[in-house]
């Protein structure tokens, strides 16, 4: 029985250090750092082998497109309504303010807290930081989905909640003195607008 082919191949580079390859996808991948001797880069092919036959291989490329380049191929391959797609590119400016020029790979837990401590003590509103923040962890949890990220960065409990406004409560004596200031006209509309939760637009489709 002849001896099975060994997987990737080693070389010797002129600073005396060993550069370690193997094909994938008809592509030559390279390991990111070189080693010192043989025997290491002899044994960062064992891993990336066992890795791939586990079904767990990520390319030692895989990570390094920049999350701004990234989030563009996301939005163009959703098929969004033109005001959730402006909604989309306008969260994507908090983020991308920061990580837009940042490889995928590069990003890290500590980077999203830091990221999202800053917004949240902005003048942003808190349920507008919620939805930029799931936002941010839906687009990351597809670069996972796709094998670029072994796990998603940014993943801190409790971030992507909304929560429910209280609006404050006139009382029926304001009500009754906005009815009789306003034009005679609207006077219904107050009344009915303070006495049902109907929203704006709900008030003003109604018709006798």
């Amino acid at each position: 029985m002849g001896r099975a082919r060994p997987f990737g191949t080693i070389s010797k580079l002129p600073s005396g250090r060993y550069r370690a390859r193997y094909w994938r996808l008809g592509r030559q991948v390279s390991a990111p750092i070189t080693f010192a001797t043989k025997t290491d880069a002899r044994t960062w092919l064992a891993g990336v082998e066992t890795d791939m036959a586990r079904g767990l291989h990520l390319d030692a490329s895989a990570g390094s497109i920049p999350l701004g380049v990234y989030a563009a191929t996301w939005m163009k391959q959703r098929a969004l309504r033109p005001h959730t797609r402006e909604t989309y590119e306008s969260q994507l400016r908090h983020i991308l303010a920061r990580f837009g020029n940042v490889e995928l790979a590069a990003i890290t837990p500590g980077d999203v807290r830091a990221w999202h401590g800053h917004i949240v003590s902005s003048d942003l509103n808190r349920n507008t930081v919620a939805k930029v923040y799931r936002l941010f962890r839906n687009l990351m949890g597809t670069a996972v989905g796709d094998g670029l990220l072994r796990v998603n960065p940014v993943n801190i409990k409790g971030a992507a909640v909304e929560h429910s406004i209280e609006r404050p409560l006139l009382p029926w004596r304001d009500v009754g003195l906005l009815s009789k200031v306003i034009h005679p006209r609207f006077s219904a509309l107050v009344w009915t607008a303070a006495s049902s939760g109907l929203r704006f637009g709900e008030l003003t489709g109604l018709t006798l």
